[in-house]
C-alpha cells in the first residue's frame, strides 16, 4: 500500500519462473494532480484509465492484470 498522494509510481516486475505464481498487488491514491503511473507490462482485463482523487487497487498474476478505482472519501 502506497500511502498519501503520489506524484509518480513506477513498478517493475521481477523474473517470471515456471511453476511459481508470479503475483504483484498493491494500492495507491491519486490526488488533485494526476501522477505518472507505470505498472509492469501485462495483459489488462480492462486497460487502466486514471483520474484524480481516487484510490486504486491492482493485481497482476502470471501476466494478467486487473485494476479497480473508487472515489476517495
Amino acid at each position: 500500500v502506497f500511502s498519501g498522494e503520489l506524484t509518480s509510481l513506477t513498478l517493475t516486475a521481477g523474473t517470471a519462473y515456471d511453476g511459481v505464481e508470479n503475483e504483484y498487488k498493491g494500492q495507491f491514491n491519486t490526488g488533485t494532480t494526476l501522477p505518472t503511473i507505470t505498472l509492469p507490462d501485462c495483459t489488462w482485463v480492462v486497460e487502466p484509465e486514471y483520474t484524480t482523487n481516487m484510490t486504486y487497487q491492482f493485481s497482476i498474476l502470471n501476466g494478467i492484470g486487473i485494476i479497480i478505482g473508487t472515489t476517495r472519501s
